[in-house]
């Protein structure tokens, strides 16, 4: 059908863009589930670089963060779909590209705090509005609180995010590729 796979690709990637575009709308205007469609969002990363490569897959990553700039507006979950929802296919297709999987643990962890230490420090009164929390239970403990509960969630959102991967490949990739 495809004459070109090069274009295949391209066609694709644009197709999934849209995808991903919608569920960032969506998280920025919709009053619940956030997190859910960032997380989508970041699924359909996983899928172009599963079918287009890590080349294509950066492209992606780029645009699906300009595209996400424009629809979301100003709001604060996009520093947090653009620092850590949008690379991490990226990062994470690099990362298992090693061997071992506790050191590819470890990087992704690395990852992941680097992106929390970032915003603890730098975006703090714009994506974290813990005023309260903070007087009642000091800096430490709240800062505790967030690194555990984070890297918790984080862990999670990788197990999900490879089980996501693996239904792609088993049972839907066949349909993309006809």
């Amino acid at each position: 059908m495809w004459n070109n796979i090069n274009t295949r690709k391209i066609a694709l990637a644009g197709i999934l863009l849209a995808i991903s575009t919608i569920s960032c709308y969506l998280a920025a205007w919709m009053p619940t589930s956030k997190a859910a469609l960032i997380a989508l969002a970041s699924f359909v990363s996983g899928v172009v670089i599963i079918e287009t490569g890590l080349r294509l897959g950066a492209a992606f990553t780029l645009g699906s963060v300009a595209t996400a700039f424009i629809v979301m507006a100003g709001q604060p979950i996009f520093l947090i779909y653009a620092a850590l929802f949008a690379p991490y296919g990226f990062v994470r297709a690099c990362i298992e590209k090693l061997k071992s999987k506790p050191v590819q643990l470890l990087l992704k962890l690395a990852f992941f705090n680097a992106v929390f230490f970032l915003f603890l420090t730098l975006f703090e009164t714009l994506v974290f509005n813990f005023e309260g929390i903070k007087k009642l239970l000091g800096m430490n403990d709240i800062d505790i609180l967030l690194f555990i509960g984070g890297n918790i969630a984080f862990l999670l959102y990788d197990y999900v995010y490879t089980l996501a991967m693996r239904f792609y490949e088993a049972r839907l990739a066949k349909f993309v590729n006809k």
